[in-house]
């Protein structure tokens, strides 16, 4: 505002001329700009469809790269560097990385993306009439890319009822050919006894937010969670990382349905999924593309193979439970944005656990431990990407000291991996680590924060010299 001051007090100066491109000829813009992203989004969706069991994942996945891209090109503009890494990491935080380097690889493929976005916008002031001037070219460029954008919700909406786009299309209204998108989602339903409110009443994001993106909203819209410099975060990375999975879940169990028509039977439709996916989901990569559905079915067929032990089976009431509180705070939150939001008792989907803490976990045994530190990472290996076979080398980093560190002092692996160097003292010769929330770390709770001195075989296997050698080396991580 400062740097603009000079242009901003006179354009406050100003009445505001008269668009060189009018209404009409704006209108015209975003109509066929409309019509071409649904033919497109059509065709790719039924090539998905013939081609590829997942097809509703990669069409919902595609028009959340859309939604993204186009509409922060509407706000912000097309920047120079579009594109670039730099530019999807800054710009589409909300996207998967799966999704971000899709649209990476997209405009690494088209690298004058740019300029031919202006060239269709020079098409566009020609098939209107008006002359080509800059401002033209970008008022063109934008209203295209805000017909394509619209058109990409509308594509959203159909997913979810695919009648949307046709009933409005029923009456005289159609004769000209299709109406732009605010004026298909205004045309009342025939039937509206026990219906959600009309889409005209439910602006966007809100009216096509599906549960992942309503996460990513939530987070961003509550900076307690994230916390700044001076201020400390509410919720740890992995809190907002357990955050996000649990919004991801109800959307692979319910669909990229806007979340503001969650009712009971889809938690319940959620629950019954936890109960038959293995422990193991979405440890392989594989699991991403895959419904969760899809997840449970592949789990059942390796059961009846003998591939798959049957104890590996349904969720732990600690996970579901988690889950469903997180699943509820965000549906309570999307309630105060959104009017007819559906009321739901969590309380009937969370579990007792009347387990002892310290008994939910079985500790190693003290041969097991023998037998964990005789693998080569100990005792020798064949090279550093080879670690896991026998060999002569050892090399004394992450990989070799955590473990050790765990075993012999009993503490977590968030709080080793963590430590700084300032977080390891020395006082009458006796070495310690100060386990603690500070230096950017975290702990579970007030109690955890206190001193944990090195055990004897730390100090034979020489973990002093190992934080010697990195503090002459000036690193300031533990393990770097």
């Amino acid at each position: 505002m400062t740097a603009k001051s000079e242009t901003l007090k006179m354009t406050l100066g100003q009445d505001g001329g008269a668009a060189s491109l009018t209404t009409t000829q704006k209108a015209g813009i975003f109509r066929r700009a409309m019509e071409e992203m649904r033919d497109h989004l059509e065709l790719v969706h039924v090539g998905f469809q013939r081609t590829d069991p997942n097809a509703t994942f990669l069409i919902e996945g595609l028009v959340g790269i859309y939604e993204a891209m186009l509409r922060d090109f509407v706000v912000h503009g097309v920047p120079t560097n579009v594109g670039s890494r730099e530019h999807v990491e800054a710009r589409f935080p909300s996207l998967t990385d799966d999704q971000k380097e899709t649209l990476i690889d997209f405009f690494a493929d088209r690298p004058d993306w740019r300029g031919r976005s202006l060239d269709k916008a020079a098409c566009d002031l020609r098939a209107s009439g008006v002359c080509e001037t800059a401002d033209n070219l970008y008022i063109a460029r934008k209203v295209n890319l805000e017909g394509r954008l619209a058109a990409a919700l509308e594509y959203r909406r159909r997913l979810v009822d695919p009648a949307t786009m046709w009933t409005g299309m029923i009456d005289d209204r159609a004769a000209s050919g299709p109406m732009p998108f605010a004026a298909v989602a205004a045309v009342p339903a025939a039937v509206a006894t026990t219906a959600p409110p009309p889409e005209s009443q439910v602006a966007e994001p809100w009216a096509s937010m599906t549960p992942t993106q309503a996460a990513e909203r939530f987070i961003a819209d509550n900076p307690k969670i994230v916390g700044d410099a001076r201020r400390k975060a509410r919720w740890t990375a992995k809190t907002r990382t357990q955050f996000l999975s649990a919004a991801r879940l109800l959307e692979k169990s319910y669909g990229a349905r806007p979340i503001r028509l969650v009712v009971r039977k889809d938690v319940a439709r959620l629950n019954e999924h936890f109960s038959r996916l293995p422990v193991s989901h979405h440890k392989s990569r594989r699991h991403d593309a895959m419904s969760l559905e899809e997840i449970c079915r592949e789990a059942e067929a390796e059961i009846k193979t003998g591939a798959r032990d049957p104890e590996t089976i349904g969720l732990q009431s600690t996970s579901t439970n988690r889950h469903f509180l997180f699943l509820k705070e965000l549906m309570a939150w999307v309630g105060k944005q959104v009017d007819g939001v559906t009321a739901i008792d969590w309380s009937d989907f969370l579990y007792e656990d009347d387990r002892d803490a310290r008994e939910q976990r079985d500790a190693y045994t003290e041969e097991e431990g023998r037998r964990l530190f005789r693998l080569p990472i100990w005792t020798g290996s064949r090279s550093l990407g080879r670690r896991l076979e026998q060999g002569t080398e050892i090399w004394h980093d992450a990989g070799f000291w955590v473990l050790p560190i765990a075993w012999y002092t009993g503490c977590r692996r968030e709080e080793i991996c963590q430590l700084t160097l300032d977080d390891i003292g020395q006082e009458d010769g006796v070495w310690f680590f100060t386990i603690t929330d500070e230096n950017g770390g975290h702990v579970k709770n007030r109690a955890a924060v206190r001193l944990v001195p090195f055990a004897d075989e730390l100090m034979r296997l020489g973990l002093p010299d190992y934080v010697k050698a990195l503090r002459a080396a000036g690193e300031t991580m533990l393990f770097p």
